[in-house]
């Protein structure tokens, strides 16, 4: 096999076309024909030294007696000779090995076409985007009724998708029910959960929404769709409303409240009771980075 761009030695310039055939310019093999792209010109060669002139190493007197070397010096000399119009013989002292400039011309053009055709792509994204926002009809709370929204919280740590797997066997025990319209706002949902859950009205937690819906194959997912402050405003966050995270009815919301932020760790989803049991395994929490050094280090 040929393996384009490499060169066999450290340091030397790669190479962009595949290297010459062993027969090329030789009068040797299918490609050695007079006329042919490797072999001897037909005619005269407007190139000194080349060709069919005398002494060249394409000239038919190469293996005659007038040449210094015996036939299979002179065709492996021959052989290692690179015709004049190849692109990679020296055209200049600043050329070398370098391929043409019409390569780079015809890159820059690729680049500069794949870069229009990304920022037309995201030009119509927000166009459609825009256009969905007009489309979206304003809702009037005091005609149209609200619907029931399953709100899934827990404090200082994160349900696992497990957890939802069966359709009906939810973790009710951290359910919360409130009502709510699709121009619903997800600030407005954690007004709602602090007027009914004192752990949640602390002034430094983060509230991290996550949308569970079915998919393709009927099978519970997650989506992120949000990470509120509990107290500094965001205005990107604040204003996304359930329509803007394509929320159905029937979707649940599951809700991280992080009080903890002293470290950065990762948060580990909550232990499933049933694996506990499983085999004798135990849920232990992974030491911390304090507990792992020695006693006088800490």
């Amino acid at each position: 096999p040929v393996s384009y761009g490499y060169s066999s030695r450290r340091g030397e310039v790669p190479s962009l076309l595949p290297p010459l055939p062993p027969t090329a310019g030789s009068g040797l093999g299918p490609r050695g024909a007079p006329g042919g792209p490797w072999g001897p010109p037909s005619g005269a060669s407007p190139w000194g030294g080349y060709g069919g002139a005398p002494g060249g190493p394409w000239s038919s007197s190469s293996s005659s007696s007038s040449s210094p070397w015996p036939r299979s010096a002179a065709a492996a000399a021959a052989a290692a000779a690179v015709h004049p119009k190849d692109p990679r013989a020296a055209q200049g002292p600043w050329r070398g090995a370098s391929p043409p400039p019409e390569f780079f011309a015809a890159r820059m053009q690729l680049r500069n076409e794949l870069q229009r055709q990304q920022q037309h792509k995201l030009l119509r994204k927000e166009q459609r985007k825009a256009l969905r926002r007009q489309q979206q009809r304003e809702i009037n709370r005091r005609e149209q009724p609200p619907f029931l929204l399953r709100v899934f919280c827990r404090l200082d740590s994160q349900h696992s998708v497990e957890e939802f797997r069966v359709r009906g066997q939810e973790p009710v025990q951290d359910e919360l029910q409130v009502y709510a319209w699709m121009d619903t706002r997800l600030r407005e949902i954690c007004y709602l959960i602090k007027d009914v859950c004192a752990e949640a009205r602390d002034r430094r937690a983060l509230w991290h929404f996550r949308l569970c819906y079915p998919d393709k194959e009927g099978q519970n997912v997650f989506a992120d769709v949000g990470m509120l402050h509990s107290i500094i405003p965001d205005p990107k966050e604040d204003s996304r409303t359930l329509a803007d995270v394509k929320f159905q009815v029937g979707d649940f919301l599951v809700l991280s409240i992080i009080r903890k932020q002293k470290t950065n760790k990762k948060l580990a989803p909550h232990p499933d009771p049933k694996l506990q049991m499983q085999e004798g395994w135990e849920f232990a929490p992974r030491p911390s980075v304090l507990q792992q050094l020695p006693p006088f280090a800490a």
